[in-house]
């Protein structure tokens, strides 16, 4: 889709929305944390954007907005996808605030301008308002942009579109029942945004990069951090299911051995008890480490006889702490 490509373009002297919790820490901490180098070398043109990447969870997302974006085009007119705001009070020499909300609606009759933020996650709305609220702000700071040049007084509405999951990332059908809208307000400033563009002005200036063989998790793309948090949490609950499941199998095999049972199934599955075995089968690791030590030099010469290369493909290797 085009504006998702545009967006890819903009991350490069840009930051957006979804640099959100970027700028309110570069606010409270009055600098720019390591964390970021790389999100700043993006923003410089000095290293690509990572994006470009379609997961499972991002076609879903996209799938829900559009869904939601068509309910909401049915109610009324004015509305809009995805567009693209630039910052004049936050332009910087080197770095520019934008923003691209995902649903926009400019009601002429009450002079409002809604502005929806879409997101699918597992995660409930109370976590979910927590993690994106500084995302929300950008909307609204560049929201009262637009509407102070249009014509009249207007007012600046902002919602997060909440669409539970169940984490899986398989939906057959949009449920509207999944779906919240949460008004979200902002009655004082969630942070100097100001500051934050001064500051990240200042330190791209100069900036250089240099890269790094482990990134902080806080420089990659937002869809990548949430992704990787839904992926842990996957990852937990699989182990927790699997140690229950094999307590279970442990419980369910003493039975079948204490009533003589050796099958059940029904429709759905097979339940087998197999009984203990023994079986033989050469250690070559023994066989060959044997000879290392009496013949070197054979030992040698069966190593490149039967070497075997095997290709495996590459992978992303995700572990729990």
């Amino acid at each position: 889709m085009d504006y998702k490509e545009d967006i890819i373009r903009s991350r490069t002297g840009c930051v957006g929305s979804s640099d959100g919790a970027m700028l309110e820490r570069i606010a409270r901490e009055g600098k720019v944390p390591s964390a970021y180098a790389r999100r700043l070398a993006v923003i410089k043109g000095i290293v690509p954007s990572v994006d470009g990447v379609k997961t499972r969870a991002m076609e879903l997302g996209d799938m829900v907005e559009q869904e939601i974006f068509r309910i909401l085009s049915e109610q009324g007119e004015g509305y809009e996808s995805n567009p693209k705001w630039v910052s004049d009070i936050y332009k910087r020499k080197n770095v520019t605030l934008i923003s691209h909300p995902d649903i926009v609606r400019a009601d002429t009759q009450t002079r409002t301008l809604h502005v929806y933020e879409v997101k699918t996650t597992r995660f409930n709305l109370e976590d979910t308002e927590r993690t994106y609220l500084p995302q929300l702000y950008v909307h609204h700071l560049l929201a009262r942009e637009q509407a102070d040049v249009m014509e009249g007084a207007w007012t600046v509405k902002v919602y997060l579109v909440h669409y539970q999951t169940d984490g899986t990332g398989h939906i057959d059908r949009f449920e509207p029942s999944c779906m919240t809208v949460l008004p979200v307000d902002f009655p004082a400033p969630l942070f100097d945004m100001g500051k934050a563009m001064d500051i990240l002005d200042e330190t791209l200036e100069d900036f250089t990069y240099e890269e790094q063989e482990e990134e902080p998790v806080e420089s990659l793309p937002e869809y990548v951090r949430g992704g990787l948090a839904q992926a842990a949490m996957l990852m937990d609950e699989i182990k927790v299911r699997e140690e229950q499941i094999a307590e279970f199998k442990a419980t369910l095999y003493d039975f079948m051995c204490r009533h003589n049972i050796k099958s059940v199934r029904n429709d759905y599955f097979s339940v087998t008890r197999v009984d203990p075995t023994e079986s033989v089968s050469f250690d070559s690791r023994s066989f060959l480490a044997y000879i290392r030590k009496h013949d070197p030099q054979w030992a040698e010469e069966l190593e490149a006889k039967y070497r075997k290369v095997t290709k495996r493909s590459g992978y992303a290797l995700i572990k729990l702490r």
